[in-house]
């Protein structure tokens, strides 16, 4: 049997290439995914590391700015320039700290007031003319610390001085500056945080509210606030929220107590990645197509081919086939080898008919031959006998031409390969009357059984053998009485 390691090997090379091919894909696919999360978390780290210390350097700035202001003397002297019978004096000062607040507030922005309270006086100067004097807040609202309040469905977040700095009762205070910013100043924070990418953010505060210039799901808070690694400082992981990945990380504002959060859905981050991996996807399902269309071809024009060629040579090999010709149409390059293969096989029938019939031939030559040398030898002493008995003996003449003339007939008439027993019997009996006329101390008989009269031998098979056994056997030895075949 045939062993088609060529077609095998090539398959289970180009089996090995898709499989190489698949697993370098996979690799590589994993190690870009792995250096996009990483850019992302790098990227998402950095911008809100600097939101973070711009959003602090921005309160910093309020908070030096409201100690500025508490300290300056012309706010300290406010209250105590009613003592002026005309109150021009008082008007004045007013005037100059309402122009110092608004140069404050255009210095530091739009988004941000300053307040101040004359708690002596219950008066009140802001940049905010929406703001109302209430004793209940000032008293009961943290000082020198940031704290956020939710006014009207607003959040801002204010920071408040007073004048003296420490203070037991809040009779004692003189002034009271608050500097304070509203939501649009996070909204600014937050959508640069936006801006930078796929990312969505909102501060969650230590009260557990959270705010957001966008409207979040209230489960995204909750499956983010609920991970043990949300209590540290600043990090990152990962979490799924209705059936949808995210990349989260986070940082903490130590100014006003709160965290920043910026998320980001997985899958559209990597979705440039995604549509590489897809085209990668039809590249490696094409290859393997064609792989398929390869083998096919393979198998088709070279494996069934072969097959068919070497069935054919087992049939020209096994003999008593070789007329055997290979007759389909390859349309390519094996029907070279066919056409050699059906010369070569037409050459070898040629040539084995040819050794056939030359081997008849041969056989009839042969057989002729014998017969040549048979026949003249017999024929001259038979000729000398009935000549030499001619006078002497009528009927021995008679009997020897009658045996002679049945002995010939059977030479000249069987032109066979093959002959019955008896029919040769019949013709060495011709042969032994003839031999025991010429020698007379020959005598003969014959012994054969009946079942085997119809036996097919050679012609002239046993003719040969009794005429060498008469000459050597009994024509050396004289005075032989009987000799019997």
């Amino acid at each position: 049997m045939i062993k088609y390691k060529i077609f095998n090997k090539l398959v289970l090379a180009l089996f090995i290439l898709l499989l190489v091919c698949s697993v370098l894909f996979t690799i590589t696919q994993k190690i870009n995914e792995s250096i996009m999360r990483k850019n992302l978390e790098e990227s998402t780290k950095k911008q809100l590391d600097y939101s973070v210390e711009q959003f602090e350097k921005d309160l910093h700035q309020l908070e030096v700015m409201s100690i500025l202001l508490i300290n300056d003397r012309s706010i300290k002297s406010f209250s105590t320039s009613y003592d002026f019978s005309s109150r021009i004096d008082h008007l004045l000062k007013r005037k100059y700290v309402e122009e110092k607040l608004k140069i404050q507030q255009n210095v530091i922005g739009s988004n941000h007031a300053f307040t101040i309270y004359w708690p002596q006086t219950n008066e009140i100067i802001s940049t905010n003319q929406e703001i109302e004097y209430d004793a209940y807040d000032f008293i009961h609202t943290p000082k020198n610390k940031w704290f956020s309040k939710w006014a009207g469905g607003s959040l801002t977040f204010g920071f408040m001085v007073t004048s003296p700095l420490t203070i037991n009762h809040f009779e004692n205070v003189n002034t009271i500056v608050e500097a304070s910013f509203s939501a649009e100043f996070l909204d600014n924070v937050l959508d640069l945080i936006n801006a930078s990418g796929n990312a969505n953010s909102f501060i969650y505060l230590s009260d557990k509210t959270s705010y957001a210039t966008n409207e979040i799901n209230d489960s995204m808070i909750s499956e983010i606030t609920k991970k043990p690694s949300f209590n540290q400082d600043s990090g990152s992981f990962i979490i799924e929220n209705q059936d949808i990945k995210y990349a989260v990380h986070y940082r903490y504002i130590s100014s006003i107590d709160a965290k920043i959060v910026g998320y980001t859905e997985l899958d559209s981050f990597l979705a440039p990645l995604n549509d590489i991996k897809y085209l990668v996807y039809l590249c490696l399902f094409t290859l393997f197509m064609t792989g398929i269309l390869m083998a096919y071809l393979l198998h088709r024009h070279l494996r069934y081919n072969m097959k068919h060629l070497v069935n054919k040579i087992d049939q020209l090999g096994k003999g008593g086939a070789y007329d055997t010709r290979v007759t389909i149409q390859a349309n390519n390059e094996f029907d070279y080898l066919f056409s050699r293969f059906n010369r070569m096989a037409q050459k070898i029938q040629a040539l084995i008919e040819d050794v056939y019939i030359a081997k008849l031939r041969t056989r009839e030559a042969q057989y002729k031959h014998l017969q040549s040398q048979i026949n003249p030898h017999f024929l001259y002493n038979c000729l000398f006998y009935i000549v030499s008995m001619a006078k002497r003996s009528p009927e021995a003449v008679t009997t020897m031409a009658n045996n002679l003339a049945r002995y010939y007939r059977y030479i000249t008439k069987k032109n066979t390969d093959l002959t019955e027993l008896h029919d040769e019997i019949s013709f060495l009996r011709n042969y032994l009357e003839v031999q025991s006329l010429r020698n007379s101390q020959l005598t003969y008989k014959i012994n054969i059984a009946k079942e085997m009269d119809h036996i097919f031998i050679p012609p002239l098979t046993l003719q040969p053998i009794i005429e060498n056994a008469i000459l050597h056997g009994i024509d050396n030895r004289r005075g032989g009485q009987e000799k019997s075949s």
